[in-house]
């Protein structure tokens, strides 16, 4: 008996339905999305661990750019970053350093720069973070006042001339709880608070911390470790 034009859409409507029912849901979940193998790190993709990988937008800025970074835990990997980085005002920003880093900028400041009342830690066991300035009498890291730097691990190194650089520029309160700081010349230049745990380093041409002010909270270091100035 010859079928009615209506009864065989309905069929092919049906095995339509049930194809579609029994099909791998990965077809739909592949989608175009941007993802870090093709050079583009998301928010979203960073929310199981909780971190937020921002090695690519480092990495596509320039000398003259400027990243900072609000209240939350990041993740920077291994690269030449050119941009300068700032800690917004009152932000506590964790920073895991995965890699060996070199930063450098064309700016009449340091590569990282810890804004008034912002709390920065780092992590980096077992990783350098190496900063180059084109401007050698640049800090790596540059606290304002009531800002705080803890280092938990890993070295900060300044890669300059012996033309009055310094590691650390603090107006703030730097925390060592491990780790080491390099320079040519001197580790910390410090207005504030410094707190060196037993397990921090120095690696200085002239003088570890140099206090023009401000309170060497603790320190517990290696013997041989210097400072100028007298810390209260």
């Amino acid at each position: 008996m010859r079928r009615k034009p209506w009864e065989r859409v309905v069929s092919a409507s049906l095995a339509v339905c049930m194809a579609l029912a029994v099909s791998p849901v990965s077809a739909f979940a592949s989608g175009g999305g941007t993802g870090p193998e093709n050079g583009v790190v998301t928010y979203a993709e960073n929310s199981a661990s909780g971190a937020t990988d921002i090695s690519a937008e480092l990495a596509a800025l320039g000398y003259q750019d400027t990243k900072e970074l609000t209240t939350g835990t990041y993740t920077l990997k291994e690269g030449i970053y050119e941009s300068l980085i700032k800690i917004a005002e009152n932000a506590d920003v964790t920073l895991n350093i995965t890699g060996d880093v070199t930063l450098t900028n064309d700016r009449s400041t340091a590569a990282i720069k810890v804004q008034a009342g912002a709390k920065l830690t780092i992590n980096a066991d077992g990783k350098t973070i190496k900063y180059t300035p084109k401007d050698p009498s640049r800090s790596a890291i540059a606290l304002e006042s009531s800002a705080t730097l803890t280092l938990d691990g890993g070295t900060i190194e300044l890669d300059g001339t012996k033309n009055y650089t310094y590691c650390i520029d603090n107006s703030g309160t730097v925390i060592l709880k491990k780790g080491t700081i390099k320079a040519e010349n001197t580790g910390i230049w410090s207005y504030g608070d410094v707190e060196i745990g037993k397990d921090a380093t120095f690696e200085c041409g002239t003088v570890d911390i140099s206090l023009s002010s401000g309170s060497l909270l603790s320190f517990s270091g290696e013997e041989g470790n210097r400072y100028s100035g007298s810390p209260i």
